[in-house]
């Protein structure tokens, strides 16, 4: 057995679920402060469904590139001899900075995504509309959020892994 191995997949399940239910949380919360009692929105509100489902999405979709550069950064400091006896904090360093990355981009791409479709339907109250159950609104709200999510995770990946501390490689030359 890869005992190594094993242990990188236990915490890449432990960051998964962990931040996941966490974030889906908090996510929850927001939604309830801001739309429900703000709003006065049921919970029993199939429109109001459909949206917390596509922000959800949304959500889940982009936190999950969190763990997939923390596992990436976890193996750059295990294998760099000046990180070997504080690995544990320097791998909790670097999983706040990308969680905070990832938050903000998720606050972001939400908060742009209901401000682009506000935008393509002037003279639309949506949170009105979802009040009133329409459902067409709140899908394609969800749908923008899901779409723009997917166009910047790739991004988010990489501007996290540019802050993996790699190990220096020697210059053979240029050419």
């Amino acid at each position: 057995m890869n005992a190594n191995l094993f242990y990188l997949g236990l915490l890449e399940f432990t960051l998964s679920f962990g931040v996941g239910l966490g974030v889906l949380y908090l996510t929850f919360k927001i939604l309830n402060r801001f739309i429900v009692k703000k709003h006065n929105v049921p919970y029993k509100n199939v429109a109001f469904g459909i949206i917390t489902a596509g922000i959800f999405v949304s959500v889940s979709y982009l936190i999950s590139s969190v763990k997939e550069v923390m596992i990436e950064t976890v193996r750059a400091l295990e294998s760099n001899p000046q990180f070997q006896d504080a690995l544990f904090l320097e791998s909790a360093k670097y999983f706040g900075i990308f969680l905070l990355m990832s938050l903000l981009v998720i606050g972001l791409t939400n908060v742009a995504s209901i401000g682009l479709f506000t935008i393509m339907t002037k003279g639309i109250n949506e949170i009105e509309e979802i009040k009133k159950n329409n459902v067409a609104v709140s899908i394609i709200t969800a749908t923008l959020m899901i779409c723009i999510s997917m166009m910047v995770k790739d991004s988010l990946v990489l501007m996290m892994q540019s802050l993996i501390p790699y190990p220096e490689l020697p210059n053979i030359g240029t050419f």
